[in-house]
């Protein structure tokens, strides 16, 4: 039966190969019967480009208001900018550039969140506030009708709840954090047993 894992983290298993997907972590952002759109999260650009702002071209740019809102539903810390502003490969298909932005606390009603930004002006203001937590990232990945069902079916993915403290974190450290939690997942929903959070993302 379909059931929609947007707004969850694919984890890659410790048996893909792949150098675009290995030890990858994706943020699911759309997820129907049609398909899939991913984000990946830990492919910082090396080197960085050298003007952002000079990046967000505005006929490349969603309409006015664009977004998307995932609650997280923890209690982890806003991290502050730092690494988070580094920009992401997210995928190898084209699309605007986009930021994911921490969404506090007072916000969403008492839930962590994240909030896709794509318009520019928004983008802008994020871009320009040292204080605002925001991934930057360029580029997605898709699957087609089936795909990632299959993918996950066949365990190329793991399935992770996301956590403010992890996705705006190392990006070096991100799959590794994550792989334990996102395996005793794959293993409870193999075996039909509750899953059970991993108490370090916590």
């Amino acid at each position: 039966m379909y059931r929609s894992i947007a707004g969850n983290l694919l984890v890659a298993s410790t048996g893909v190969e792949d150098a675009l997907f290995s030890q990858a972590v994706c943020l699911v952002v759309q997820h129907d019967q049609e398909g899939a759109i991913g984000l990946l999260l830990n492919r910082p650009f090396h080197p960085q480009p050298a003007n952002l702002l000079a990046m967000l071209d505005p006929k490349e740019a969603q309409p006015e208001g664009t977004s998307a809102r995932f609650d997280i539903g923890d209690d982890s810390p806003v991290v502050p900018g730092g690494q988070s502003r580094a920009v992401h490969f997210g995928g190898p298909l084209s699309g605007p550039v986009v930021a994911l932005q921490a969404v506090r606390k007072a916000e969403l009603g008492g839930a962590e969140g994240l909030m896709i930004a794509a318009e520019k002006g928004e983008m802008e203001t994020l871009l320009n506030d040292p204080d605002s937590p925001v991934r930057v990232i360029v580029g997605h990945a898709g699957w087609t009708a089936g795909q990632l069902e299959q993918e996950i079916a066949a365990g190329t993915w793991h399935i992770a709840s996301p956590t403010t403290d992890v996705i705006f974190g190392d990006h070096q450290t991100m799959w590794g954090r994550l792989l334990r939690s996102a395996c005793g997942n794959s293993v409870a929903r193999w075996v039909g047993a509750p899953q059970i959070p991993n108490p370090e993302l916590n």
